[in-house]
């Protein structure tokens, strides 16, 4: 192994069918919270079609950033 390289230990198994319990993210910004809804759908989706959902959610946060405060 070459310095800076890092063994990585793959010998653990991960049973993709428990999932995992995660708390709900609330921003308090109705914006964002919407891409937080949109993000916690992926996994219901192919992988195929993850890439146009975390386009979409970059899309909607830099909006949200840009926009000015109401």
């Amino acid at each position: 192994m070459d310095e800076g390289e890092h063994e990585v230990d793959t010998s653990a198994e991960f049973d993709q069918s428990e999932g995992f319990d995660q708390p709900e993210l609330r921003t308090g910004s109705p914006r964002v919270d919407g891409v937080l809804d949109d993000l916690a759908g992926l996994d219901d989706l192919p992988v195929a079609e993850h890439l146009a959902v975390f386009e979409r959610a970059h899309e909607a946060l830099r909006e949200a950033l840009e926009a000015p405060d109401n």
